[in-house]
C-alpha cells in the first residue's frame, strides 16, 4: 500500500486528498495545511492528521507527496521534500520559472525519486484517445477560456492556462519551434490574463493556441489537422470527433473521408488517472506519463511567449 500525503489542502489539494481516498492501493496518511482554519476543516472532512508545516513531516512517514500549495512555493517546499526522501507530485506549472525548476530536477536526481508534473489534461480520456491516433500533425488550434477567478493570480494565463496545451502541443509536435508570435494583455489582474500564441516548427507546421481566464463562457477546445485526420477534442465534454482521409483506389479518384469513431470512456476521471499513475510510478519504479522533463519543457517554452509579449508595467498601450 503506497502512503500519500498532500501539501496543501485549498480549493484544488482538497481534491487531491478525496481522488487519493478512493484508491485501492494507496492510502491518505495525513495532509499539510498551514492556515488554521482550513487545518481544522480539512482534518474533519477527511479524517486524517492535519499539520501544520513540512518541518513536522518526518522522513519515512510517507511514500509520496502531492504538492498542491501556490506555484511561488513549489520550488521551495518540493525540494525539501525531494531531500528527505520523498517521491514528488507538484501541480503545475513545475515552478514559477526555469531557475525554480531546476532546482526540482536536480533534487530529484540527487535522490533518486520520482518527479511528476501535475498535467491533468494528459489523463483526459478525450485527450488519450486523440494522441494515440494523431500522428504527424500539420495544425493545432487549442483554445483554453473560463471567467476570472481569484486563485492562481500570482502568475500569468501563460503558466496558469495554457501551459496544458504547451505540453500537449510539445507531446504531439515532434520538430524543434522555429519562431512564434504571440499577443497577450492584462485585463482584471496586474499580469496577462489572455494571451494568443502562434508556433511554427522547423518541418513547415503550425500551432495556434489562445488561453484567457477573462472571458464570459468556459471552453476548453482542442483541433488537430494530420495527414490523415481531423479531430475536435472537447475536454469538458471528455469527447472526441474524428474525420479521416482514405485514399482513392486509383489516381483518378479523389479520396474520402469518413466519420471515425473512438472509444472514449468519459466517465474515467482525469485528477484520479494522474494519481494512479504516481502510485504506480512509485510501486514500479517506472517513469510517470507526465515528469519533472516535460513539466520543465513546458514551462521554458511559457517563458519564451512572456519575453516576446510586451506589456508596459502599467497595463496600458
Amino acid at each position: 500500500m503506497i502512503r500519500l500525503a498532500v501539501i496543501g489542502v485549498g480549493h484544488l489539494g482538497r481534491f487531491h486528498a478525496q481522488k487519493a481516498k478512493t484508491l485501492t492501493n494507496a492510502e491518505l496518511t495525513l495532509c499539510i495545511e498551514p492556515n488554521s482554519e482550513q487545518r481544522e476543516k480539512m482534518a474533519k472532512e477527511l479524517n486524517v492528521p492535519v499539520l501544520a508545516s513540512i518541518d513536522e513531516l518526518e522522513p519515512g512517514a510517507v511514500d509520496g507527496c502531492i504538492l498542491a500549495a501556490p506555484t511561488v512555493l513549489h520550488a521551495d517546499l518540493g525540494e525539501k521534500l525531494l531531500k528527505k526522501g520523498f517521491h514528488l507530485l507538484v501541480e503545475k506549472p513545475i515552478a514559477h520559472s526555469t531557475q525554480a525548476a531546476e532546482r526540482l530536477l536536480k533534487a530529484a536526481k540527487e535522490n533518486n525519486r520520482i518527479l511528476q508534473v501535475g498535467m491533468v489534461e494528459r489523463f483526459n480520456p478525450a485527450v488519450e484517445a486523440a494522441l494515440s491516433i494523431a500522428d504527424k500533425p500539420r495544425y493545432m488550434v487549442a483554445e483554453r477560456l473560463g471567467p476570472f477567478s481569484a486563485r492562481s493570480i500570482e502568475i500569468d494565463v501563460v503558466r496558469d492556462l495554457m501551459i496544458h496545451d504547451l505540453d500537449i502541443m510539445l507531446s504531439l509536435y515532434k520538430s524543434p519551434i522555429a519562431g512564434m508570435q504571440a499577443v497577450g494583455v492584462p485585463i482584471i489582474s496586474n499580469t496577462i490574463d489572455m494571451a494568443n500564441v502562434r508556433f511554427e516548427f522547423t518541418d513547415g507546421s503550425v500551432a495556434q493556441l489562445t488561453a484567457s481566464r477573462a472571458s464570459l463562457t468556459r471552453s476548453r477546445i482542442i483541433r488537430v489537422f494530420t495527414v490523415s485526420r481531423y479531430l475536435s477534442i472537447d475536454c469538458e465534454a471528455k469527447t472526441v470527433k474524428s474525420v479521416k482521409r482514405i485514399p482513392a483506389d486509383n489516381e483518378h479518384e479523389w479520396p474520402a473521408i469518413v466519420p471515425e469513431a473512438l472509444n472514449v470512456d468519459s466517465s474515467q476521471d482525469p485528477l484520479t488517472g494522474e494519481i494512479k499513475d504516481f502510485v504506480a510510478a512509485i510501486a514500479t519504479g517506472s517513469a510517470p506519463r507526465v515528469g519533472g522533463d516535460n513539466g520543465y519543457r513546458a514551462l521554458k517554452v511559457a517563458e519564451d511567449i512572456l519575453k516576446v509579449i510586451k506589456v508596459p508595467h502599467n497595463g496600458e498601450f
